[in-house]
């Protein structure tokens, strides 16, 4: 994921020339882009949207005689705005909880596919600052040893990943330390 993306083919033998077509089409209609890469067999594009949009791309080569069959497709998903993968339900603690002492142990469902998550803790509903960012891999819990234990209300929530990328963060909870 992210704003700029690299397509690689392999060369073919006597060709001078390739292009190269992007789409949000399987059939390749309409065109997102079509690019003639000349002799390289590489294509960089840069502004590419990384909002969890299906991308399919195919490369075809050039030589004397004219241009060759398109290729076998290829598709990938450019971020995670799509929502690659569905958010893990939320268990504990739960929404409004009291959770006395300075550790906190923060569990969610497993997501169907997915091998790591990662869980964001606020003071803010929005995220903004961030308390805590961490990738908890393959887990589905997280302690949190030395929390503050002040009577703040927290938020928190999770997402999931894959091969694919990063689902959507789910829908957040807030529980008070305390």
């Amino acid at each position: 994921p992210g704003s700029t993306v690299t397509f690689q083919w392999s060369s073919v033998s006597g060709a001078t020339n390739y292009a190269v077509q992007v789409s949000t089409s399987p059939t390749f209609s309409p065109l997102f882009h079509y690019n003639y890469t000349y002799s390289k067999t590489s294509s960089t594009y840069k502004d590419f949207p990384n909002n969890g949009t299906t991308y399919y791309w195919r490369a075809k080569s050039y030589n004397a005689a004219g241009w060759g069959d398109w290729g076998d497709s290829r598709s990938l998903i450019n971020g995670s705005g799509g929502g690659t993968l569905p958010a893990p339900t939320l268990l504990s603690p739960s929404s409004g909880a009291t959770v006395p002492g300075s550790t906190v142990t923060f569990q969610w469902s497993s997501v169907s596919g997915a091998t790591n998550y990662a869980v964001q803790v606020s003071t803010s509903p929005t995220f903004s600052p961030l308390f805590h960012y961490n990738y908890t891999y393959s887990k589905t819990s997280f302690t949190y040893k030395d929390f503050p234990n002040n009577g703040t209300t927290y938020y928190w929530r999770v997402k999931s990943y894959n091969a694919a990328g990063w689902g959507d963060w789910g829908s957040s909870r807030s529980f008070n330390d305390g």
